[in-house]
């Protein structure tokens, strides 16, 4: 159970800044313009939600979940997206810090590993 249930909450310009959101769920949500500085998104469900022009600077998103997220124009620097636990389809067109590797990475669709589980009749 998330720790902080924001799914689908138009918060648009809020201040967040510093703020503890580790396991919220803040997926399908409009953060347009809103300041993250500092917070801890740790673990956080950020999943297709709308970023545009958010101030994310120096956040930590270890394990969070940015699948399909809208970070056009957003200040991503000091935001180490390598350590999200998914980017997939992100949008990152403009957005300040993000490199051009993390753009195409969250572009890409990527497999990391897959197992099968032994079945139970043999």
């Amino acid at each position: 159970m998330p720790k902080d249930d924001l799914s689908g909450k138009k918060l648009d310009h809020i201040s967040l800044s510093g703020a503890n959101l580790s396991d919220s769920d803040l997926s399908k949500s409009s953060l347009r313009r809103s300041h993250f500085e500092g917070a801890s998104l740790q673990d956080a469900n950020l999943a297709e939600s709308d970023l545009q022009g958010a101030h994310l600077n120096h956040a930590d998103v270890t394990g969070a979940i940015l699948r399909n997220a809208d970070l056009t124009g957003a200040d991503l620097r000091g935001v180490d997206l390598g350590r999200a636990a998914s980017t997939e389809g992100a949008k990152l067109t403009d957005a300040k810090g993000a490199s051009l590797e993390q753009a195409e990475q969250a572009a890409e669709d990527r497999v990391i590993s897959v197992e099968w589980a032994d079945d139970a009749d043999e």
